[in-house]
């Protein structure tokens, strides 16, 4: 992945952590294929995201954010 993408994508992430009331970080892990595309369209039916990224990413954009004091 090159550099400018994963700027892009941790941008994109702390954005999205200083409007957010809720964040729900877990290892998807042993879910199949099937399973993980109904989680996913159980989510959007509920108009919640759900992003799939590297830890090394999420650490990044959580810096300055209410997500950094948990984690």
């Amino acid at each position: 992945m090159r550099l400018e993408a994963k700027q892009q994508i941790t941008e994109d992430l702390h954005a999205r952590f200083a409007r957010s009331a809720v964040i729900v970080v877990t290892d998807y892990k042993g879910l199949d294929v099937a399973s993980i595309n109904d989680l996913r369209r159980k989510l959007r039916e509920a108009n919640i995201e759900f992003q799939v990224v590297k830890n090394t990413l999420l650490v990044r954009a959580a810096e300055d954010t209410e997500v950094a004091d948990h984690a």
